[in-house]
C-alpha cells in the first residue's frame, strides 16, 4: 500500500477537525457561536490549515463541506423530484399530458433568452 502524501494527511487532519467542531457552520463573528470559545478557536485553525492547501485541495475540501449543508434538504427534494417525474410520466403514458414539439420549444426558449 502506498503511503498517503502530506496533503492527503492533512486533508483527513482537517476533515475530523471539521466533524469535532461541527456545532460552528460559520466563522462570521457576527452570528453567536454554539459552542465554547475554543470551537472558535478550532474553526480558525482549521480555515487558516485549509487555505495553506494547494486550489485543488481547497476546492475538493470547499465541495464537501458545501455538501454537507444540503445533506438534509437534498433528502426532501430528492423525493420531491421523484414524485415529480412519477407524476409526468403516468400523465404522458395516460395521454394527459399537455405535450410540446420540440421546434416550439426552442423558439419559445431562444425568443425569452432575446428579452
Amino acid at each position: 500500500m502506498v503511503d498517503p502524501s502530506p496533503n492527503t494527511k492533512k486533508i483527513k487532519r482537517i476533515r475530523r477537525a471539521l466533524q469535532v467542531s461541527r456545532g460552528r457552520t460559520s466563522l462570521s463573528h457576527d452570528e453567536p457561536a454554539r459552542g465554547s470559545i475554543k470551537t472558535v478557536s478550532n474553526a480558525e485553525e482549521i480555515l487558516n490549515g485549509a487555505l495553506k492547501l494547494s486550489t485543488g485541495e481547497r476546492a475538493r475540501i470547499a465541495r464537501e463541506l458545501l455538501a454537507s449543508l444540503d445533506d438534509r434538504a437534498d433528502e426532501n427534494n430528492d423525493q420531491a423530484w421523484v414524485d415529480e417525474l412519477e407524476t409526468r410520466a403516468a400523465e404522458i403514458r395516460n395521454g394527459t399530458a399537455e405535450l410540446e414539439d420540440w421546434d416550439s420549444v426552442r423558439k419559445t426558449i431562444s425568443a425569452n433568452l432575446r428579452k
